[in-house]
């Protein structure tokens, strides 16, 4: 019978211990490279995260649209990386990250869904941004027009340009929450006054 220490060195058995040592290695090895490709999909999930949450600190339409765009490719990012994730954790014994790594999957997939729908609303509010800019722009230019025409005595032409400018700040009191009762009312003082220059022009006239 051989003793501890023979069989120790005996080649063939060590030959052995080597391999299942390579082996128990190889396994840990992987196990890391795992663990860390999980914390490399949680940071890209954690980035996506931060850039929502300014998202919604912002009250700047554009400037939200632009943090969730970038969010929603760090989410993107998280779920592919998940995914290899999980093909790697197939090839190490008892230690099957699937379930886990689709649990994530699925929570980062509703980060993607309600992004995608504050960007959505977000779009929506700055397109009335941009239509309120352009009628109040269209506003202050008949009334600019106005104004010329008046100094001119042009009166019925000025006070076509002011009705045009009327209907455009009405709108934007009425559509786009824009308070222009002070312009509006400045308009209808202007428009008063050439009624009566227009009826004294017209008693001269009729003299």
């Amino acid at each position: 019978m051989r003793t501890q220490t023979e069989i120790e060195l005996d080649p063939e058995c060590m030959k052995k211990l080597g391999y299942r040592l390579e082996v128990k290695i190889n396994r840990v090895k992987a196990y890391i490279d795992v663990i860390e490709k999980g914390i490399e999909g949680d940071n890209e999930a954690g980035e996506g995260d931060k850039l929502s949450i300014k998202a919604g600190e912002t009250e700047n339409n554009r400037e939200k649209i632009a943090l969730l765009t970038e969010a929603k490719g760090h989410y993107n990012n998280s779920i592919e990386i998940y995914e290899d994730v999980k093909k790697m954790s197939e090839d190490i014994p008892y230690y099957d990250m699937i379930k886990e790594m689709e649990e994530k999957i699925k929570e980062v997939k509703e980060k993607i869904k309600n992004s995608d729908g504050a960007a959505k609303a977000a779009g929506a509010a700055a397109a009335q941004e941009d239509k309120a800019k352009e009628n109040e722009k269209k506003a202050e230019d008949y009334k600019k027009s106005g104004d010329k025409k008046y100094k001119s005595k042009q009166y019925e032409e000025a006070k076509i340009d002011y009705r045009y400018a009327l209907d455009f700040y009405k709108e934007l009191n009425d559509k786009y929450d824009k308070d222009t009762t002070e312009k509006r009312s400045e308009i209808e003082r202007i428009m008063l006054d050439i009624d009566k220059k227009l009826q004294e022009e017209q008693k001269v006239q009729q003299q």
